[in-house]
C-alpha cells in the first residue's frame, strides 16, 4: 500500500486546504464513504474511532475541496449523508488500483493462501487494537 498510498496522499494534498494537516483521516473518510454511500458523520466517527469534531473538520474540508457532497437524509433533514463526487470517486479508484497492484504482487510472491492468511491476521489485529482502545 506504500506507493499507492503516497500517490493518493500527494494527490489529496493538492486539493485539501493547508489548515487540514490530517490527510490520512481524509483518505480514511473517502474510503469509508466509497464503501458506504450515504453514510452520516456520526457513523464515520464510530467506524474510524475518531472524535466527531475531527471528522466534522475533515468532512468540511473534503466538501469544500469537491471530493464529497452532502445530501439531506430522507427522514430527518438535520442529518446530512455523504456521497463521493466524481473527483472523490476518481481518487478512491486510484487508491483501489494501487492496492490491487500490491495484492497481485504479494500473491505472485507468497501465493494466494498466504496472502489470505496475512489479510485475516491484519483484520484480527485491527479488531484487537480496537477493543484495547475501547478499554482505555
Amino acid at each position: 500500500m506504500c506507493s499507492s498510498h503516497r500517490k493518493a496522499m500527494h494527490h489529496l494534498r493538492q486539493f485539501v486546504p493547508d489548515r487540514q494537516p490530517d490527510s490520512e483521516l481524509a483518505l480514511s473518510i473517502l474510503a469509508q464513504v466509497d464503501r458506504n454511500p450515504e453514510i452520516y458523520q456520526m457513523e464515520l466517527s464510530r467506524r474510524l474511532n475518531r472524535d466527531p469534531v475531527a471528522i466534522n473538520s475533515a468532512v468540511r474540508n473534503l466538501h469544500a475541496s469537491g471530493f464529497i457532497r452532502k445530501i439531506n437524509d430522507k427522514s430527518d433533514n438535520r442529518v446530512k449523508r455523504l456521497v463521493l463526487t466524481k473527483k472523490g470517486s476518481a481518487l478512491t479508484g486510484s487508491m483501489k488500483s494501487g492496492e490491487n497492484k500490491i495484492l497481485l504482487q504479494l500473491i505472485s510472491k507468497w501465493g494466494r493462501n498466504r496472502v489470505n492468511l496475512f489479510l485475516r491476521n491484519l483484520e484480527d489485529l485491527n479488531e484487537f487494537l480496537k477493543r484495547q482502545s475501547n478499554n482505555i
